[in-house]
């Protein structure tokens, strides 16, 4: 058995099948991606708690994408906090202190817990 430099398992071309596949779902398991939607009304941030579809053993690292597709998308703030194994909660704020509404903004996100 294998490791990355980050310590994930991998198998080895000697490997028996059988202990290649319980790491490479173990792998499979640390790893929840998906996409939602965020909308607001006369305000200039939102935040929306997201639940993962599976607890992760720990606190997994989470990284969050507006998807919006207006001319100032690429100006707005995007991020997860209050990261815990259960859920996490995702933070869109607007590039100025403007109010504006929104119905339905996409944003989509990954999640990689510990193995």
């Amino acid at each position: 058995m294998g490791t990355t430099p980050s310590g994930l398992p991998y198998p080895e071309p000697g490997d028996p099948i059988s202990q290649g596949a319980a790491n490479i779902k173990a792998l499979a398991q640390c790893i929840q991606a998906g996409a939602t939607t965020m909308s607001w009304s006369n305000a200039n941030a939102a935040t929306k708690t997201i639940p993962f579809a599976q607890p992760f053993k720990a606190a997994p690292k989470v990284c969050a994408n507006d998807n919006g597709n207006s001319a100032e998308t690429p100006r707005w703030v995007c991020r997860a906090y209050q990261v815990n194994a259960n859920s996490f909660t995702l933070y869109l704020a607007a590039p100025n202190t403007t109010t504006t509404t929104a119905t339905n903004h996409a944003v989509s996100y990954i999640a990689i817990g510990p193995v």
